[in-house]
């Protein structure tokens, strides 16, 4: 599982205000100025475009059947195992734009570490599907 491109979407409402607003006053200002004002601007686009993914790339998550596994890194790879029996809590976390389009975090505590499943489609019934397997591990089955 990786985090979905909706949750960036103020990267992408920033970078079309840029655009647009960049083109709407590039008449206005000298040229001199225009050049160094559309290489900034042109840099920032590229950031708030490539970051989320980037993020895609660098992280993933998988929710395993006895514990939650985040893998971060692209040519090195960080595993994070948090075993089931080891979760104290579950928390989902969803902005305004998260309510209204209904994605969101997860985040995993044990007591040691916790997993943050950063903006996923639908963190409830991941929330819901990770909580009915600590229950099951807690009672053993």
């Amino acid at each position: 599982m990786k985090s979905d491109r909706i949750s960036f979407l103020t990267n992408y409402l920033v970078a079309l205000f840029l655009f647009f607003a960049f083109f709407s006053f590039v008449d206005k200002i000298g040229a001199d100025l225009r050049i160094v004002l559309g290489t900034l601007i042109a840099f920032t686009i590229s950031l708030l475009v490539f970051y989320p993914e980037m993020e895609r790339i660098y992280r993933e998550y998988e929710i395993q059947e006895d514990g939650v596994l985040m893998i971060e890194g692209i040519f090195v790879k960080k595993k994070t195992f948090l075993p089931y029996q080891g979760v104290t809590d579950i928390v989902v976390r969803k902005g305004v734009i998260g309510r209204l389009l209904n994605f969101g975090d997860v985040i995993v505590h044990g007591f040691k570490k916790e997993i943050k499943i950063k903006g996923i489609k639908q963190p409830e019934a991941v929330c819901e599907q990770i909580r009915k397997r600590v229950e099951e591990k807690r009672r053993g089955e």
